[in-house]
């Protein structure tokens, strides 16, 4: 996790703007836990992007949650 950071910290140099240098950082924490949960990062990603959309309440989005939701839920509807 270390070296993830480190390459992203130089990234973060060139980033053109504090807001994107903070999106930037919200990416790569999202991603780094994602994968300390046991996720696949794009696979991840990848169902958060279609169905995070489609929920209405936040009972629904806490759903999501790196911590909550197992690998095997989603990468199983994707095939």
């Amino acid at each position: 996790m270390a070296i993830t950071f480190v390459v992203g910290r130089k990234s973060w140099l060139f980033s053109g703007s504090l807001h994107g240098a903070h999106v930037s950082a919200g990416l790569y924490s999202h991603i780094e836990t994602a994968k300390a949960n046991g996720h696949e990062p794009y696979a991840y990603l990848a169902y958060l992007f279609e169905q995070l959309p489609l929920s209405r309440t936040e009972s629904e989005r806490d759903a999501f949650l790196h911590f909550k939701l197992s690998p095997s839920s989603y990468t199983a509807n994707m095939m």
